[in-house]
């Protein structure tokens, strides 16, 4: 028997099909221009092959109006639909905020899907006067009124077929957002109590809105959505419900509030934001004196010049959480000591007789690693003794 032989590509060389058989086996999809069969039997058998492939290929061709019907059957109902959705108005009125805040800005725009707009002639009215008119005039900027009032705004569209009108009323309503944080400040303190590291805020709305017959509504009579962080928080929200109680972000981050209100009925809406830093608390020293008590009207900061023998000095950690939930350090000359009183904020400094010189004393807090979050509230400060000299008022750090 004669061995196989292969070519350098692996291809049987030893017994190959004529050219023409080997073309018949594998066909195109159509009869090849610029080729001529030969007359005789392999030339008919080359054109009964491709009459019957191009014969078994074509049902898509042979069937085309079978299947244009069906797809219309199938498809038609959801393309009109779509088309209906659209809007079902053929001029509306969009607004840049559909519950605008009193005296704020807003612009009117004109839609339309059944004719141009760009070469329509369109004018605009405001509570009854003509306030803008023209070629394209698709849209127009205005202030609304005071909490209460109603602009009640009018376009009309010339088309060939005729004028087409559409009418929308805008009652601007306002709401307010105020928030306490749940922080430390010491007594006599004016200021508003910061928000801290994970710290118990509450949030509270103050709507401003005017029925349809002049009367205010109450805080009781009107709905409430809350959203802390974009996260809307159901529970918390619904009728009457108009404060919120949230744990603050940590630090360098931010807690953000949204609150919608509405009337019952739903026709007079507002919305308002704001976001709540956290920061960091603040750790302020303080002389105590035996008669007059903590001098709160005068911090000591940077540094102090001693006129008597003793001084007790008291730390005021502004806007942390819990006064009795933190860690402390007390260092004098960048030494570690334990306070001997009851207050661990307090601490009694005597000068030495006879001896002068200055001293550093520094306090160094933070929270509870145990409390999540409140261990980044944390803060220090220090503070520069001079005693048995006086006048020495110059830069004091490094001791």
């Amino acid at each position: 028997m004669k061995p196989k032989a292969y070519n350098i590509n692996g291809i049987n060389t030893a017994k190959q099909a004529p050219r023409e058989e080997r073309a018949s086996r594998v066909l195109p999809r159509g009869k090849p221009r610029g080729i001529k069969p030969s007359v005789g039997s392999s030339a008919r058998k080359y054109e009964s092959n491709l009459s019957y492939f191009s014969r078994s290929t074509s049902p898509i061709k042979h069937n085309a109006p079978l299947l244009f019907f069906v797809f219309a059957i199938l498809f038609l109902p959801f393309v009109l639909f779509a088309a209906d959705f659209t809007s079902s108005e053929p001029l509306d009125i969009e607004l840049s905020n559909s519950s605008p805040a009193p005296f704020e800005y807003v612009r009117a725009t004109a839609k339309s899907f059944r004719f141009d707009l760009n070469k329509s002639k369109v004018s605009w009215s405001v509570n009854g006067r003509v306030f803008r008119s023209g070629i394209g005039v698709k849209y127009i900027e205005f202030n609304v009124g005071e909490s209460g009032s109603v602009t009640n705004i009018g376009v009309i569209v010339e088309t060939p077929s005729g004028s087409i009108s559409q009418t929308i009323s805008v009652r601007p309503a306002g709401v307010d957002i105020l928030w306490q944080a749940d922080t430390y400040t010491p007594p006599l303190y004016k200021g508003k109590s910061r928000a801290t590291s994970a710290a118990n805020i509450r949030v509270v709305a103050i709507p401003n809105i005017v029925n349809v017959n002049g009367r205010k509504v109450s805080s009781d009579e009107i709905v409430y959505k809350w959203k802390i962080d974009g996260r809307a928080r159901q529970e918390e929200s619904g009728y009457g419900k108009n404060f919120i109680d949230v744990v603050g972000a940590r630090i360098y981050g931010g807690t953000e509030v949204i609150v919608e209100i509405s009337t019952t009925d739903g026709d007079i809406k507002a919305k308002n934001f704001l976001e709540i830093p956290a920061e960091n608390p603040q750790l302020i020293f303080y002389e105590k004196a035996p008669l007059e008590g903590v001098k709160y009207e005068n911090a000591l900061i940077d540094s102090v010049v001693l006129t008597n023998q003793e001084i007790e000095i008291r730390a005021e950690p502004y806007f942390v959480s819990d006064m009795n939930a933190l860690e402390h350090t007390w260092t004098l000359n960048r030494k570690e000591f334990e306070t001997s009183g009851a207050a661990w904020n307090s601490v009694v400094l005597r000068s030495p007789e006879s001896v002068s010189g200055r001293s550093r004393l520094e306090l160094f807090i933070n929270g509870l690693s145990g409390i999540r979050g409140r261990v980044l509230q944390s803060a220090n400060a220090i503070l520069s003794i001079s005693f048995n000299e006086s006048g020495i008022l110059d830069n004091l750090f490094g001791l």
